[in-house]
């Protein structure tokens, strides 16, 4: 996966309150930087020992910035959400984000939406995958595909 990719999805995940370890925070980083990418924060970040791991997500938020990863999101929560929903879409559909993964986050966020129609399909697909067995008439693998075309629809929607 492409290294500003990988950053992006770490911003995301912090952006949204599921915060990443400071460990992979220096790993993430350290890979972007041995693969071409180069801020000032970054390299800091990168250079982080175990005892300045209480540094790295400052460190990460400046790099979220130098990098202009990360859109500001909207101050009305909702508003908040339904951006997140769709990068984790857009992550999903272009194959940087497992679909069980990206569908799981996105279900958490459905009530916190006022359980959107938009977003059902998702949570219905998600809800069959982790609920599969081998009785099921259909191949998990299916679960995992019917999550990526409802991210598609939805984003198709937006």
């Amino acid at each position: 996966m492409d290294h500003l990719k990988r950053l992006l999805i770490a911003a995301i995940n912090e952006r949204s309150g599921h915060q990443v370890g400071s460990d992979e925070l220096i790993r993430t980083a350290l890979d972007a930087l041995i693969g071409g990418v180069d801020t000032p924060a970054l390299r800091q970040l990168a250079g982080l020992t175990r005892g300045e791991e209480p540094e790295a997500h400052d460190l990460f938020e400046q790099v979220i910035h130098e990098l202009d990863l990360a859109p500001s999101l909207p101050d009305h929560p909702a508003d908040a959400r339904w951006v997140l929903i769709r990068w984790w879409c857009r992550l999903i559909v272009d194959g940087d984000l497992s679909p069980v993964e990206g569908g799981q986050r996105i279900s958490t966020m459905w009530s916190e939406v006022g359980y959107a129609d938009a977003i059902r399909p998702i949570v219905g697909a998600v809800s069959q995958w982790e609920d599969w067995t081998e009785h099921y008439d259909v191949a998990r693998e299916t679960c995992a595909e019917e999550i990526v075309a409802a991210a598609q629809q939805l984003l198709d929607r937006t």
